[in-house]
């Protein structure tokens, strides 16, 4: 009975050590479940094994996704330093949106927004060239997004409109095609809709078992409690949010949750900044490093 569960341990060990895709497919399930330093090691593994084997569409895929696990710590400049130069090597219309995507992702977290939205055009230009619906979906959302933060509601309700054609019934795209919903709903003057929107997000990324989407999401949920006077709903929210940061090893992410909650509310508040000081302290960043709470980048 050992030896031939042990043969297919190994025979499972062989065929990922010699399939990058079946790395990279490994590493985005553990940053899915939060798990974010197993998810490095293995994209890493991912990227190297593709470069071994000359798979240039690969190895720029698993890269995007280390990309992708910076911008959920909110390690800006580490996403951006990490994000490769585009290969001259041939690589899919395809690999060439996601990489805009990315790229817009990380100018859209770092407040760059004009350069964000010039990106998520260029990728979601290259995805229309495709056929892969999801990618499109993707690109829309973030353009939209785009649009939204640079104060163009109606061009974003337009993008948001053709994503949702484009989602094909996939949670995670359904869920941040809410997010932008609900931003969208917030800006219109309708805080009920807005409030809806966010929890069916939130509903529909809690049943992925995707943590980055929950981290992404709750901000927007305590934003709104804080609008509507609901400051003790603020506070929980964001108190969920720094758990959730802190038990999967995302300090900035929990120091800002922290500081937003001690700022939406008094109570607890000395508490929690002394709490926040301490990740501070245990995880060496300095103050400047975590500035007062603000909403993650979108997925």
């Amino acid at each position: 009975m050992i030896r031939p569960l042990l043969a297919a341990l190994l025979l499972t060990a062989s065929s990922m050590a010699a399939s990058p895709a079946a790395w990279l497919r490994a590493g985005r399930s553990e940053a899915r479940e939060g798990s974010w330093s197993k998810a490095e090691e293995l994209l890493v593994r991912a990227e190297s094994e593709a470069r071994l084997l000359d798979d240039p569409s690969l190895q720029l895929a698993a890269r995007l996704s280390r990309v992708n696990l910076r911008l959920v710590a909110l390690e800006i400049d580490s996403a951006s330093a990490l994000v490769p130069t585009l290969p001259r090597r041939w690589l899919s219309t395809a690999d060439t949106a996601n990489w805009l995507l990315t790229r817009s992702r990380v100018a859209l977290a770092g407040d760059q927004t004009r350069e964000g939205l010039r990106l998520a055009d260029s990728a979601l230009a290259l995805s229309l060239r495709t056929k892969e619906t999801p990618l499109r979906a993707s690109a829309a959302i973030v353009a939209g997004r785009a649009r939204w933060m640079n104060g163009d509601a109606r061009g974003a309700a337009k993008l948001l409109k053709k994503a949702r054609r484009w989602t094909d019934d996939e949670i995670q795209l359904e869920a941040a095609a809410l997010q932008l919903e609900s931003h969208l709903q917030q800006t219109s003057g309708s805080p009920e809709k807005s409030l809806r929107a966010i929890r069916q997000s939130l509903d529909l990324w809690r049943s992925a078992g995707d943590v980055a989407g929950v981290l992404a999401a709750l901000p927007q949920r305590a934003t709104l409690a804080l609008s509507s006077g609901d400051s003790s709903t603020a506070r929980e929210t964001w108190d969920a949010l720094a758990e959730i940061a802190r038990g999967t090893g995302l300090p900035l992410q929990a120091i800002r949750a922290l500081e937003a909650s001690a700022k939406a509310s008094p109570d607890g508040a000395a508490e929690r900044l002394r709490l926040a000081n301490q990740i501070r302290q245990e995880s060496g960043l300095s103050i400047d490093t975590a500035p007062l709470a603000g909403e993650p980048s979108p997925p």
